[in-house]
């Protein structure tokens, strides 16, 4: 005879997550955190060439103004950093990966503060809980599930007899939907503004990077002055001046 045994699977055992677990993993996680911050704010004067490069080692027209040294004061001077000087003096890249989570901030948060006070009381109130199993007389079938733990909070949780309860979800995705889309398509106006009022800007357009071209592999037949003038007078404002770099081997 061969002794057999089976195991559940894997995802059954993450299923009823009890609230002493998330609890558990919660202040694991803000430790982590509260350790990573304390060290941070010991370093950041200390390491000034790493966490503020930008008041000293940069030309003075570019250079920012130092936050205070004082333990929290770095976080209230980053609110009052205006969007053209984190533009003029960090770049447009800078400008919008803040602009990128503060993008997050305002899906996520809206989301949450709607949609919490509306679905956890609809999957919590009257589910599968221990008192719904014993109604059946304490069996434990896909129908009749003894749903514990957080999972009380999923929508798992709403009866068969609260099937009703669904519309609430089908609504608020789409409600979810339209507000991500809606900012999605306010943020790329945002950006095509942004980007289009630097590109035309005075300042911009002064720089050499600005109206230079570098223009590589090019055949022998156009390494003169005039046939290039000739190929790129299309530009507006005509072209100005023309280098011509070429490699030389052998010795001079």
């Amino acid at each position: 005879m061969s002794n057999t045994t089976s195991t559940a699977p894997a995802a059954s055992s993450s299923q009823g997550i009890s609230l002493v677990a998330f609890l558990t993993a919660l202040v694991s996680s803000l430790v982590v955190f509260g350790v990573q911050m304390f060290a941070f704010i010991l370093l950041k004067d200390k390491l000034a060439r790493i966490f503020k490069p930008k008041t000293y080692l940069v030309p003075e027209r570019e250079r920012t103004e130092p936050p205070p040294r004082t333990p929290w004061g770095w976080l209230t001077a980053i609110f009052r950093f205006r969007d053209r000087e984190v533009i003029n003096k960090c770049g447009l890249d800078a400008y919008f990966f803040l602009r990128y989570l503060q993008t997050l901030l305002i899906i996520f948060i809206p989301m949450a503060v709607v949609i919490l006070p509306i679905l956890v009381p609809l999957n919590s109130i009257g589910g599968r809980g221990s008192h719904y199993a014993d109604e059946f007389g304490g069996t434990n079938t896909s129908n009749v599930a003894d749903v514990t733990g957080l999972d009380q909070l999923a929508w798992g949780n709403v009866r068969p007899t609260n099937t009703r309860r669904y519309w609430a979800h089908c609504t608020l995705a789409i409600l979810v939907i339209i507000w991500v889309c809606g900012v999605f398509f306010a943020e790329l106006r945002v950006y095509i503004k942004v980007r289009q009022d630097y590109l035309t800007s005075a300042e911009h357009r002064l720089r050499a990077s600005a109206t230079t071209v570098l223009v590589s592999a090019i055949p022998k037949k156009w390494l003169t002055e005039e046939a290039l003038a000739g190929l790129y007078d299309v530009f507006p404002g005509g072209i100005r001046n023309i280098w011509i770099n070429q490699a030389r081997t052998g010795r001079d």
